[in-house]
């Protein structure tokens, strides 16, 4: 995970990622530490609660936003592959479950 190590290696605390909400007004600043503790806490989950191998696939279904930015460093983290095809596990927000996007029996994991 190079993007991680790199930051990790220079200044871990400062934020690295700033989100902003634009409905509420609300900002996220994320440090590379703090990258680095959700793109272990995504892989680990994928790992154990849902036997994701590297190589299997994920599919997010997420708006822009740190959550889905900490998912895709998991993933990486995890060795899975971001994909439509034959996801394992989906990630997606309540509005996209209940539009019925899925109608396998894929886990999916709302935010």
């Amino acid at each position: 995970m190079e993007i991680l190590k790199t930051l990790l290696a220079s200044d871990p605390s400062v934020p690295r990622l700033t989100c902003y909400d634009e409905t509420t007004g609300g900002r996220t600043d994320l440090s590379a530490l703090t990258l680095d503790n959700w793109a272990s806490k995504i892989a680990n989950m994928l790992h154990d609660e849902f036997d994701v191998e590297p190589g299997d696939s994920v599919w997010i279904d997420l708006p822009l936003v740190w959550q889905a930015a900490c998912i895709i460093l998991g993933c990486e983290r995890a060795g899975v592959r971001v994909a439509a095809e034959d996801p394992l596990v989906v990630f997606t927000t309540v509005a996209g479950s209940a539009n019925g996007r899925r109608s396998s029996p894929t886990p999916t994991l709302r935010w």
